[in-house]
């Protein structure tokens, strides 16, 4: 089960109201020009993520966490992608609302 409850902080790459489409407030961070903004990509479906832990091992299995906000509206979808390719991406979001290259 995914615990989507909040954390009592602010979410900086999405939220309960702004849905997969990674929204922002931008007065919340004024005078800030761009915000750095990262996503998983699992397949062909890209996920908006607010922070990620990955532990790499030698021997045994090797992980990623991620918090996805608004976790419950994406818990169908990712059931549908277990043994997909998984990428970390980082990119900018700028005050116009227009997006950097995915790195």
């Amino acid at each position: 089960m995914l615990n989507s409850q909040p954390l009592n902080t602010a979410v900086l790459n999405g939220g309960a109201d702004s849905g997969p489409d990674l929204g922002s407030d931008w007065e919340r961070y004024a005078p800030i020009e761009r915000q750095t903004i990262y996503v998983l990509d699992v397949g062909e479906t890209r996920i908006p993520i607010s922070s990620v832990q990955a532990t790499m091992r030698t021997t045994g299995q090797s992980y990623l966490q991620a918090v996805i906000p608004s976790g419950n509206a994406w818990a169908a979808t990712l059931e549908g992608l277990r043994g997909q390719v998984m990428q970390l991406r980082k990119g900018y979001r700028y005050k116009d609302g227009s997006l950097s290259p995915w790195k």
